[in-house]
């Protein structure tokens, strides 16, 4: 993965350490609201005074930064600590007037400043305890300055405007999209959307706990993760899992035509299941003409399994007896997306699965594939779990763990089950293990 997305906590000596606290949590949050990128993020916390050691310190660590040059990122105090340059101290002494904190002079010295944040593509969320001349923050993509101040002792509120300052460092209203209108800066139209210039009022955060509304609108939302992903440039978790897992799925009503994926991949599948299927003796029907692959297994017994799949890495596997009536397929069908998967070089991603028999016969496929198959998304093998399987399939799954369990040479450790543990089998060993 890239290097982190750096958000630097800044307090001035003042802050309460509630505030500190509510900030981290604020910030957190934040970063929640985006679950596919929250891994590209770092939460730190810089101090504005350092002793001549620390000084030292950051010279002996810095390579590409002469110590002439780091000493200049600091001021000499009257009581021998050194100011770092550009911390919230420093630009407190800058921007206040009246005991209050200019934010516009605020904004205009970060824009113009060498940024001696020590990491300089890092977006500073910064809190001082001072009151301010003009409302409770402002904000510009080097991030963020609330007032402590000027909120008093709400948590929640003090949160939504950290949350709502945030929103403008990651450009959730920018001039170029629709429904926002220029009113101290842009802001969202939608009353219910913490990007809506009053959305921190007492007013509206009772309306929103009272509709359950999101924190963000769907456009605030878009804008931020475009943002991410173009501006910033950060790792799509969900592209990444798409590319290196093969996502398995019993529910083939869900399986749709993926835009911009030609025929190509169905290659893949079919060298998979028609192979298996005459070696069976079974038939193979495909529905060529489909832009999915969709292919029928018509077993011996009469039983039918469909394969569908919208691209190489999203598959959907099931099965109806004789008589029409849905079952869990055969462990051969599980073997067959064990070899895909392994031909493919992919992990296997469980996906949205509600069976617990499907689960654990693809488990079971996986753990006995030679070599084994990676895995992602497993269930975690409780006793409660695995007494709601058939006994067949229980005891078969049992004897992979125990395999896996003794079997130290295998190239990744695997699953086990709870009742495992108290045989001293090797600790931590679930099927998220197995997953990049």
């Amino acid at each position: 993965m890239a290097n982190k997305k750096v958000l630097v906590l800044e307090f001035d000596k003042n802050v309460d350490e509630e505030f500190k606290s509510w900030t981290k949590e604020a910030v957190q949050e934040f970063i929640d609201l985006f679950p596919e990128y929250k891994d590209n993020f770092q939460i730190n916390e810089n101090k504005s005074f350092f002793s001549k050691a620390e000084v030292e310190e950051i010279i002996n660590k810095s390579r590409s930064v002469s110590s002439d040059d780091v000493w200049n990122m600091f001021e000499l105090q009257p009581d021998g600590r050194y100011l770092r340059k550009e911390s919230i101290d420093w630009d407190i002494k800058q921007t206040q007037s009246n005991g209050r904190i200019d934010l516009q002079q605020w904004i205009r010295n970060k824009n113009g400043g060498r940024n001696y944040v020590l990491l300089s593509d890092a977006i500073a969320v910064s809190v001082t305890s001072l009151p301010t001349t003009m409302g409770y923050g402002i904000s510009n993509e080097k991030g963020p300055c609330v007032s402590a101040g000027m909120c008093g002792k709400n948590k929640e509120y003090f949160k939504d405007i950290i949350k709502h300052e945030l929103g403008h460092t990651f450009n959730a209203t920018h001039k170029d999209r629709a429904h926002t209108v220029e009113n101290l800066g842009s802001h969202c139209t939608d009353a219910d959307c913490l990007m809506y210039e009053y959305a921190y009022t007492k007013e509206a955060f009772n309306r929103r706990q009272h509709k359950q509304k999101p924190l963000f609108c769907n456009e605030c939302m878009d804008s931020m993760r475009e943002y991410m992903e173009n501006k910033l440039q950060l790792e799509n978790k969900n592209k990444r899992d798409r590319l290196n897992n093969l996502q398995v799925q019993n529910t083939p009503e869900e399986i749709q035509s993926e835009a911009g994926v030609g025929r190509a991949f169905k290659t893949g599948y079919r060298e998979i299941f028609k192979t298996a299927a005459e070696k069976e003796g079974a038939v193979y029907k495909e529905d060529l003409q489909s832009k999915t692959y969709s292919a029928t297994i018509t077993n011996q017994d009469g039983s039918v399994d469909k394969i569908q799949a919208s691209s190489a890495t999203n598959v959907s596997l099931s099965s109806k007896d004789k008589d029409g009536k849905p079952q869990v397929p055969d462990n051969k069908r599980f073997e067959n997306l064990a070899d895909y998967a392994h031909k493919q070089g992919l992990n296997i991603s469980f996906g949205n699965i509600k069976s617990a028999e499907f689960k654990a016969k693809l488990m079971l496929a996986c753990l006995t594939h030679e070599p084994p198959v990676k895995m992602t998304g497993a269930p975690e093998l409780t006793p409660e779990w695995m007494s709601t399987l058939t006994p067949q399939t229980k005891t078969a799954l049992e004897q992979a763990l125990r395999l896996q369990v003794t079997n130290q040479d295998q190239p990744s450790p695997q699953p086990q089950t709870k009742s495992d543990k108290a045989k001293q089998t090797p600790p931590n060993l679930r099927a998220e293990r197995g997953s990049r």
